[in-house]
């Protein structure tokens, strides 16, 4: 009798995550306009549906544990952007006005979003700080007859104090209130800066709920590393499958120089680098083997671009995503970061980001040593 009795209330509480939803009431669209929800950690289009009467209604995914979610309305030729927001196994209510969107549709419903708003409003004034700064950079950058690298770096050299400050003060709120979801994802963010010895001592206050989360998952993997791989480390070996679903293993490669391109497949610098690596691939091929690693949690995603971008040599991909275990091991900063392997297996550059002709000359100078 026990026993029916907590299968009955484990099959209403699954029962009832099915049945929440994420509705919304935003004004100033017309009826048959589509809106997409999102999956942040998947990052992909998980659910469809068409504005009508001003209202739109998802089945919400979360289950057990708090979900990133985002919103696209599609309108025409533009696409309105609602920033990403967290969801719990509840209704969750989103309302406003297309002016609103992206950052002030209103929320109800969600306990996780609530802890989201209350955390970054502790550093509101400085991330709007950053966010110009880091803007008046951008454009600077593009116009270097102009502006000098000096007043660039000037600028950067501000946007590193901000960082800092704005790091301290997450620091606070996560140690202050370590048993939350967006908590929890700062922690893994900052978990660097903070120390291994901390973040075990705070990952063991979280409650079981949030360390099967994904950024619980990948934090117990940060733990369980021994080192993150440094420049003059040797490779090490890992097994993905290519666009056909046949298994490689990156020591596959060894004995040619390998360069190991981790990536997420619609970020900007990462198509931008495209063109470049094309070029590489076709000069340096008999030296050379380029191995992608898609860091993107969605299969499909993948596959996509991978036809989208022509992709003319080794793509692997194993549904980690992009704080999995591989990623983590090799020290990724971002996407995209690019390691070079020489043919004895040794790490010798880790290259963050992307510049327009500048992993070509660090491959030359590589290769002229040899």
């Amino acid at each position: 009798m026990k026993k029916l009795l907590l299968f009955f209330i484990f099959f209403t509480e699954i029962v009832f995550s099915q049945k929440s939803t994420i509705s919304g009431t935003i004004f100033g669209f017309k009826d048959g306009t589509e809106v997409l929800l999102g999956d942040d950690e998947l990052g992909d289009i998980i659910q469809e549906a068409k504005i009508n009467n001003n209202k739109f209604t998802f089945k919400n995914p979360s289950t057990f544990s708090p979900k990133r979610m985002y919103l696209i309305i599609k309108e025409d030729k533009t696409m309105h952007w609602f920033d990403s927001f967290m969801v719990d196994n509840q209704n969750v209510i989103l309302s406003g006005d297309k002016s609103d969107i992206p950052k002030n549709i209103k929320i109800k419903g969600s306990k996780s979003n609530n802890e989201k708003i209350a955390f970054e409003k502790s550093y509101e004034q400085l991330q709007k700080k950053w966010d110009s700064i880091n803007d008046l950079i951008g454009e600077k950058r593009n116009d270097t007859i102009k502006y000098s690298k000096e007043e660039i770096n000037h600028d950067r050299i501000k946007r590193s104090k901000l960082d800092e400050q704005i790091e301290n003060i997450k620091l606070n709120n996560i140690k202050s209130n370590p048993n939350s979801y967006i908590s929890l994802v700062e922690l893994f963010w900052l978990k660097e800066k903070i120390g291994k010895e901390e973040v075990k001592k705070l990952y063991g206050q979280l409650d079981e709920k949030l360390k099967q989360t994904d950024y619980g998952i990948n934090l117990k993997v940060y733990l369980d590393l021994d080192k993150i791989l440094q420049e003059g480390d040797y490779f090490h070996d890992f097994e993905a499958k290519d666009i056909n679903g046949v298994l490689h293993k990156l020591s596959d490669y060894k004995g040619k120089y390998i360069l190991l391109d981790f990536i997420q497949t619609y970020c900007f610098w990462c198509v931008s680098s495209n063109d470049d690596l094309k070029k590489i691939n076709e000069k340096y091929k008999n030296e050379l083997q380029i191995v992608t690693f898609c860091s993107d949690k969605s299969e499909k995603t993948w596959k996509n671009g991978y036809k989208e971008h022509d992709i003319k040599w080794v793509s692997l991909w194993n549904g980690e995503g992009l704080n999995g275990r591989i990623n983590q091991l090799y020290g990724t900063e971002g996407t995209p970061t690019f390691i070079l392997i020489n043919p004895e297996g040794k790490i010798t550059k880790k290259i963050f980001g992307f510049e327009e002709g500048k992993l070509e000359e660090i491959l030359q100078k590589e290769l002229n040593k040899k």
